[in-house]
């Protein structure tokens, strides 16, 4: 008898066991596509928030940004408003995109040896400012269009990323392209962002506190230079 309450209670096991599996894996199946849709429209989010700080300064102001705008969320602006385009790093020409490659992760690319070619900077430590290691030949580009209330905004949008003081920051930088069709002098700052970085409250962290992002928009990137001569003048070294 206890023979059978053993064989009994482990097919029971056995089967729930195998029912909780195949729920699990059933469900993940089942909303991953929800999950990757949901991670591009949060990096939809964030490239709004750098093109426009003043109106988003955070993930509430989205409804009355929508509202002013006449659209119904994220993906119709998107579609209305921004262009994007795959750039090639090294001369900066547009690279053809494919339906295939629309979820295109040039970050992935970068420690991806098989991916495509890319510029390895462990063999120049001295061009490595942010410390990346390895920099991928293609990246995205987003440009932002809006005409609202007469305040006509064309922005260049560019994912940054690079390592801060525990973790690799992961952001983009929005630049005035009326500002920057000016001459390289003029190019300002619109907005900056991160959205994904392991630093810590108070040190590295301090790049999520809005007092510390309202410090870029308008900033130039070009705020003139003073070099002094180091050394003979007359040096073929000399700076």
């Amino acid at each position: 008898m206890p023979s059978e309450t053993n064989r009994h209670t482990f097919t029971v096991s056995l089967v729930l066991c195998l029912v909780c599996s195949f729920l699990v894996s059933g469900a993940a199946v089942l909303l991953r596509d929800l999950q990757e849709e949901n991670v591009a429209d949060s990096r939809r989010r964030n490239i709004l928030m750098a093109a426009f700080p003043l109106e988003l300064p955070d993930e509430g102001s989205f409804a009355e940004f929508y509202s002013s705008r006449n659209v119904a969320g994220i993906a119709e602006y998107f579609e209305e408003h921004v262009e994007s385009f795959r750039v090639d790093l090294q001369d900066g020409e547009t690279v053809p995109t494919t339906d295939a490659e629309r979820d295109y992760d040039q970050v992935k690319a970068a420690k991806n040896p098989g991916r495509e070619p890319k510029l390895d900077l462990r063999q120049n430590p001295q061009r490595d400012l942010a410390g990346i290691k390895a920099r991928e030949d293609v990246g995205w580009v987003y440009v932002v269009r809006d005409d609202h209330e007469g305040v006509a905004v064309e922005t260049i949008v560019l994912p940054i990323r690079g390592y801060g003081l525990w973790s690799t920051l992961k952001g983009f930088l929005a630049i005035d392209a009326k500002a920057l069709a000016r001459g390289p002098a003029e190019t300002t700052v619109r907005g900056l962002t991160y959205y994904e970085h392991g630093e810590t409250p108070g040190l590295g962290g301090e790049v999520d506190n809005p007092t510390w992002k309202a410090k870029w928009p308008g900033r130039r990137f070009l705020t003139g230079v003073e070099c002094k001569i180091a050394g003979d003048q007359k040096s073929r070294w000399r700076l």
